[in-house]
């Protein structure tokens, strides 16, 4: 992983790359045991918040060819929230939108560098995370090549610092690896299974209705 932003001295960027390499290697046993892929998305979660700390945050499975949702591990998102955020994606012309960010080949990105630090230049952070008492934001698409398999949107609350393009590029590097453990399960017709757990929620191909698990 090349450094990015400043470096104060190499023990910095071993140390980095050093974070990388372990959750990397973490990720990819996470997937390789994961028996379906919901649960492999809350294992990512896991290990990923151990060393990037966020508040709140969704992890989806995608259609590769539309980008609609087939299914979804949550933390701490009410389902009001997640179909707003559903909503503002659909409608509005904002930063880092998932097409955008697919289309563009782009595995990570913060809304804080998008907007200059200016978060206020978001839609979806005047609208919806604001008044909650969220900060920056980072979202994450999981793909092999040119193909999305599925995405993620981390939140940090106001008090807590942006997100660093370090972490922004850790996690660029975990994205084709849960993209190839979430690759099977992720077209319309052949929807993953679903655990019975108050996070985990499975959503039919259209973006606004909500199916009850079994």
């Amino acid at each position: 992983m090349a450094p990015t932003g400043p470096v104060d001295d190499d023990g910095n960027v071993t140390a980095r790359r050093r974070d990388a390499d372990r959750l990397s290697r973490r990720v990819i046993r996470e997937c390789a045991r994961a028996q379906e892929p919901l649960e492999l998305l809350e294992r990512a979660a896991t290990s990923v918040r151990a060393e990037i700390p966020y508040a709140v945050a969704g992890w989806l499975l995608v259609d590769p060819e539309t980008l609609l949702i087939n299914g979804v591990h949550t933390e701490s998102v009410t389902r009001e929230q997640h179909l707003a955020l559903i909503e503002c994606e659909l409608t509005e012309d904002d930063h880092n939108k998932f097409f955008d960010l697919a289309r563009n080949g782009i595995a990570a990105a913060a809304l804080s560098a998008a907007t200059g630090g200016d978060l206020t230049r978001s839609v979806r952070w005047r609208r919806l995370y604001e008044p909650c008492g969220y900060g920056d934001e980072l979202r994450a698409v999981f793909a092999t090549g040119s193909t999305a398999w599925g995405h993620a949107c981390l939140t940090r609350r106001a008090d807590e610092p942006f997100f660093s393009a370090a972490e922004v590029d850790l996690v660029a590097r975990l994205g084709p690896h849960i993209g190839n453990g979430s690759a099977p399960a992720c077209s319309c017709p052949a929807r993953p299974r679903t655990r019975t757990a108050r996070r985990h929620r499975r959503w039919s191909c259209s973006p606004t209705t909500e199916e009850s698990n079994p």
